[in-house]
């Protein structure tokens, strides 16, 4: 058995005298000091490090020329504003998909529970996790008829009920977009012709229906990241698109397919994809924000244009960096 390494706790001090002697610079240490007690030296130093530092051939860790603290923070403080703006437009998708979802199915089977949660109104579907079955879904979305919590509570107390539109409130993103998965046909094109806002023989291809679930589950992947902090301008996410070659091609009939790319994903294709939707502040908030931090960080620190457009995957105006 391998001996446990336990990380040496240090004081705000030493961890400036730490940076320090690995060559870091400091315009104003008390300012310095200050950042790292508020948002902690793991957050920002060792989050964003990574495009400023090298190691020798003794594996130690130092600092390129010229790099300072302000600079890291900087990068810190642009990924944190963007990863706001992707937190808030990944929450108004998820509030959309909700409304859509509930709509679609309260059309279609109406409102009492007993007959739209019903199996035979779904399509079941081969699934390498069986926590993702259709069987387990359901069995998420009769437990959560019995939630504590308002407003199910209120309407399983006072109409023995609880509608399609006050259940979805209840489950988690991850659920919802499973229990989409699991939508038949005619459904599911309903959904995503509300959605995308197009019209139903585009919904119906094939390769529109995978584009719509993919990116479903890339969203996911980008709103369970941004919640917990994760770093979000090089965020690749684990879930991809899932578009073969025939796909693709049955794709670019109707889409410019250029940003489409199964390989990769990062922030540009985030952008690309939320643009289909027909709900345009999902998009809008990232771009203005990425401008935003983007020049404000470039006027600082011209140099790292390069690096933020390679790590995101978009171009930016850099004569305004």
């Amino acid at each position: 058995m391998s001996s446990k390494i336990i990380a040496e706790f240090t004081t705000i001090d030493e961890q400036i005298e730490i940076l320090k002697n690995r060559h870091l610079l400091f315009n104003d240490e008390s300012i310095a000091k200050d950042l790292l007690q508020i948002y902690g030296y793991y957050n920002v130093i060792n989050g964003y490090k990574e495009p400023y530092v090298y190691l020798t051939d003794n594996k130690e860790e130092f600092y390129k020329d010229g790099t300072s603290f302000e600079q890291i923070y900087s990068l810190f403080r642009l990924d944190s504003e963007l990863r706001y703006s992707v937190l808030t437009s990944m929450l108004s998708l998820e509030e959309h998909l909700r409304s859509v979802t509930s709509y679609v199915i309260g059309e279609h089977f109406g409102s009492d529970e007993s007959i739209y949660l019903k199996r035979e109104n779904y399509k079941d579907r081969a699934v390498a996790n069986q926590k993702f079955s259709l069987d387990s879904i359901l069995k998420t979305m009769h437990q959560a008829l019995y939630s504590q919590r308002y407003p199910i509570l209120y309407h399983r107390q006072k109409y023995n009920n609880v509608p399609p539109w006050i259940l979805v409130k209840g489950i988690y993103m991850n659920t919802l977009i499973n229990f989409i998965r699991f939508q038949k046909k005619s459904i599911k094109e309903e959904m995503i012709q509300i959605m995308y806002g197009i019209h139903p023989e585009f919904a119906a291809l094939d390769s529109v229906k995978e584009l719509f679930m993919s990116t479903l589950f890339i969203a996911l992947d980008y709103r369970n990241m941004a919640a917990h902090g994760g770093r979000t301008y090089n965020f690749a996410p684990h879930s991809r698109l899932r578009l073969n070659k025939a796909l693709l091609e049955e794709l670019s009939s109707i889409l410019d397919c250029s940003a489409i790319k199964e390989e990769t994903c990062n922030i540009s294709q985030l952008f690309y994809l939320l643009r289909l939707f027909r709900l345009e502040t999902l998009h809008a908030n990232i771009l203005d924000t990425l401008n935003k931090e983007v020049t404000r960080h470039c006027n600082l620190f011209p140099n790292d244009i390069t690096h933020i457009q390679n790590s995101t995957g978009l171009i930016f105006d850099i004569t305004t960096c």
